[in-house]
């Protein structure tokens, strides 16, 4: 799998005292040993480390696709690929999928995302250019994230 889950319990930041936060980091093309906390002698993440002795690590994950697009989508719908209809990079996510993201909204948790998501990777081309409005100028939740950071310019989703 490609990602990680890390639960943590903070009232602080959270919109209902009595809910954790939930805190998804996702990276690219890495295994779980280019992380301290599964016990890399070499590798240093003092942060990710912190989070995760206070959070939930997985320990036996596999991915659904080898692909990223495809496995992105399973990850953030808990459907496999032939469900949600990513099988292969250059292939949107369904607009009417739901998400983890939604599904924590509707449960009145705020949602945000930064950085590599690409449910959709189009948007330059016809027909999705005067069909699908820029993430920048969206005005509903993309896929369920409230806030939605792409890169470090500072643009929005």
């Amino acid at each position: 799998m490609n990602g990680e889950i890390v639960l943590k319990e903070r009232e602080s930041l959270s919109l209902h005292p009595s809910r954790p936060n939930v805190l998804f980091i996702m990276t690219d093309q890495h295994r779980k040993a280019a992380l301290g906390c599964y016990g890399d002698p070499v590798i240093q993440t003092p942060n990710i480390d912190r989070l995760a002795e206070g959070g939930v690590l997985c320990e036996q994950c596999w991915t659904q696709h080898p692909i990223c697009m495809p496995s992105r989508a399973s990850i953030f719908t808990g459907r496999y690929p032939q469900a949600h209809g990513v099988r292969h990079c250059g292939v949107d996510l369904p607009l009417d999928e739901i998400t983890m993201a939604q599904t924590f909204m509707e449960q009145g948790y705020r949602t945000g995302g930064a950085g590599k998501f690409h449910f959709q990777c189009h948007f330059d081309r016809p027909p999705f250019v005067h069909t699908i409005p820029r993430m920048d100028t969206r005005s509903e939740p993309y896929y369920g994230f409230q806030e939605f950071h792409i890169g470090d310019d500072g643009r929005r989703g």
